[in-house]
């Protein structure tokens, strides 16, 4: 380091130092004597001088955030790294001040050094956005704007990075341990951060407009029925019922758009699995966090290298046949997969859970039969659609309305000759608040038969609960 910063005097008069900061440009005010800095765009440039000396003159840069990020460190001596980080920076902004004849008040130099320590060891200018719990995703559309989507509203930020050139070292760094680049040989990245947060980056010649970053937020606050039920998502008569499909064993298909709350609900749901259950998830890109003392999880997403694993999901769900599950789930089923999906289900792992991208309750099982159509193992199409109806599944269907809200539509059981719908949700409900059981309307021939099937499985919903479904006339389209 001391013979980089030697390096650093050395060059002061050197012609080829582009960023040099002259003194003259700098406003300036008198502070016992003292010249303080208080234009923010130089800031700005003295944080690239450093920035760009320390990775051009002797990597230390990109030693800093090997330094900061080593895999698998325990928390202790991931704090003491990132210390020396501080320490590092702080040393060599204190000699770069003097070399450019800067005085930097207290404020300034603690802004600068934790947006240098950001650049290098966190998420740069997204790092208050990676710590907003009301942020679910955080949208970067080249170097200039960004994005979030909270509480299921879109909003524009006044964020941005420097230039393309510092959005694209900043993805770079976030997937370089996971042994991935970002060019135009490779213009498409995914990748799960170290956090959990599923990141997802586009660049040229696939996009005109400079690099594409998509981040879906992790988070690990779980929702609690009586959330659920505060929040307007359903009513508390349904989120016994989807209990007691739980604990009945019932295969679930949860449904609905992207940002509807799928996953959520996968995760809620998992909490009333006996603990006894061994459980076997299954997933592209690990996301789900299930509260159950004995999870064994699966994941095809290749975590290193840009080479696919040859295991797809298909093949992880039949090793998970091998693995002795009581319950297999399945994060996302959105392809071929779902042919070994419908057979877990039919074949001996009742209860099982997943969730998939459709427009309505009623529209799973064609999605469903179109998905598994896709199978390697090219599945005969009757033999699709009988295991679709042996599967037995309820299918719950969310939806997001255009203010965010997140509620569950309807309701629809695969159990008969036909799939029908159980109940659905009355028109002109108010959404985002609490909802009494005439919120909903069922079909009472339809909840009648779903019933019984449940009490044939052990489970039973008080009837008090099924009139409130069944006032006024019967859904539609049954």
């Amino acid at each position: 380091m001391n013979g980089a910063l030697s390096r650093m005097r050395r060059g002061r008069a050197s012609s080829q130092d582009a960023e040099r900061l002259a003194v003259s440009e700098v406003e300036e005010v008198s502070v016992a004597e003292t010249r303080v800095l208080i234009a923010p765009e130089i800031l700005d440039r003295l944080k690239r001088v450093l920035v760009t000396r320390l990775a051009d003159e002797q990597g230390q840069a990109v030693r800093y955030r090997r330094l900061a990020t080593r895999q698998g460190e325990l928390e202790g001596d991931h704090q003491t790294a990132l210390e020396g980080v501080q320490q590092r920076l702080a040393s060599s902004l204190t000699v770069l001040c003097e070399e450019y004849q800067i005085q930097l008040d207290g404020p300034s130099r603690e802004r600068l050094l934790a947006s240098l320590t950001n650049d290098l060891c966190g998420f740069g200018p997204l790092t208050e956005l990676m710590s907003d719990e009301s942020v679910s995703d955080i949208l970067v559309n080249g170097a200039d704007e960004i994005w979030v989507d909270r509480g299921g509203r879109l909003e524009a930020t006044s964020l941005s990075f420097d230039d393309e050139a510092h959005l694209q070292r900043f993805v770079a760094r976030l997937i370089a341990p996971l042994g991935k680049h970002l060019d135009a040989s490779n213009p498409i990245v995914d990748a799960r951060l170290a956090d959990g947060s599923r990141l997802h980056a586009v660049c040229a010649p696939l996009t005109p407009d400079g690099i594409l970053v998509s981040i879906r937020r992790f988070r690990r606050h779980h929702l609690t029925g009586a959330r659920l039920v505060d929040s307007g998502f359903l009513s508390p008569g349904l989120l016994a019922l989807l209990e007691a499909a739980v604990i009945a064993r019932l295969n679930i298909v949860i449904s609905g758009g992207a940002g509807a709350g799928k996953t959520s609900l996968l995760n809620h749901l998992a909490g009333y699995i006996n603990a006894r259950e061994r459980l076997v998830s299954v997933e592209e890109c690990a996301e789900l966090d299930l509260q159950h003392p004995h999870v064994v999880r699966l994941e095809s997403y290749p975590v290193a290298g840009d080479t696919p694993r040859p295991q797809g999901l298909g093949e992880l769900l039949r090793a998970a046949l091998r693995m002795r599950a009581d319950r297999i789930i399945v994060g996302e089923a959105r392809g071929g997969e779902v042919f070994e999906m419908l057979q877990a289900m039919t074949v001996g792992h009742d209860g099982s859970l997943t969730t998939l991208h459709a427009n309505g309750a009623l529209d799973v099982p064609v999605r469903m039969l179109a998905l598994a159509l896709m199978s390697s193992a090219h599945p005969d199409r009757q033999v699709i659609e009988e295991m679709v109806r042996l599967s037995g599944a309820l299918i719950v269907h969310l939806e997001r309305d255009a203010d965010g809200h997140r509620q569950l539509a309807s309701l629809a059981w695969l159990g008969e000759a036909r799939p029908r719908e159980l109940l659905q949700r009355r028109a002109g409900v108010p959404a985002g608040e609490a909802c009494d059981e005439d919120a909903y309307q069922a079909d009472p021939e339809v909840l009648d038969a779903f019933l019984a099937h449940l009490a044939s499985r052990g489970a039973s919903l008080a009837s008090g609960v099924r009139d409130g479904w069944c006032q006024g006339p019967s859904p539609q389209g049954n």
